[in-house]
């Protein structure tokens, strides 16, 4: 009679971490699917390409946080006039490419109009054309203004860490590195003392 004691404890202590193990596994699929039951929301992405060549091809890529990244091919028509409806559900970095590339950041709900010259291969080329309105206007051109700054700088330059990795010292490449981090401290003060009116440029929304 007493023998099978511990055999009734032990399937009770069996029984609760299965019990246990199975509320984790309902509370993990609630709290999933109250996330993905979080509804996107349409974002608007549209804009012109100046001297667009139906030949060369155009899409945006979205780096989404936590799932792999998703190419579209936005609608554009001859005279370069594109437009794309995009859901979001966080703030999500995209990369607009033709020839070359260039990354804008959109909000759930965002309306962004874009322009740039299509005739370059060159992205600080390009940085330099583009132009935005809408409701990410501000912050995008903030954006471009960095990136025409870091591309046009060495610290872009990977190939120059690549080397350095390989072939410096311990004391030779502390000395890059210090180097490389004075020369984004540089980059930094640059982008802070632009003028106010190159930091806030904007342009009128132009309907596609």
């Amino acid at each position: 009679m007493f023998v099978t004691v511990p055999k009734i404890a032990l399937a009770l202590k069996t029984h609760k971490k299965e019990l246990f193990t199975t509320y984790l596994l309902a509370l993990l699929w609630t709290c999933c699917t109250i996330c993905s039951a979080k509804e996107a929301e349409k974002t608007i992405l549209t804009g012109k390409i100046a001297h667009y060549d139906s030949a060369v091809p155009f899409s945006m890529v979205l780096h989404r946080l936590g799932l792999s990244s998703l190419t579209i091919y936005p609608k554009v028509n001859d005279k370069g006039d594109f437009y794309a409806e995009i859901d979001l559900d966080i703030p999500t970095q995209i990369w607009i490419t033709y020839r070359t590339n260039f990354s804008v950041v959109l909000h759930p709900r965002d309306s962004l109009w874009v322009a740039f010259d299509g005739n370059t291969n060159q992205r600080t080329t390009l940085l330099s054309t583009i132009q935005f309105a809408g409701t990410a206007a501000v912050t995008n051109t903030h954006i471009a203004q960095f990136q025409r700054l870091y591309y046009a700088s060495e610290l872009s330059d990977h190939n120059k860490n690549y080397q350095a990795v390989k072939n410096y010292d311990p004391v030779q490449y502390m000395r890059f590195n210090d180097s490389i981090r004075q020369k984004g401290k540089a980059l930094y003060q640059r982008k802070t003392e632009c003028p106010r009116q190159e930091r806030f440029r904007l342009v009128h929304y132009t309907k596609w």
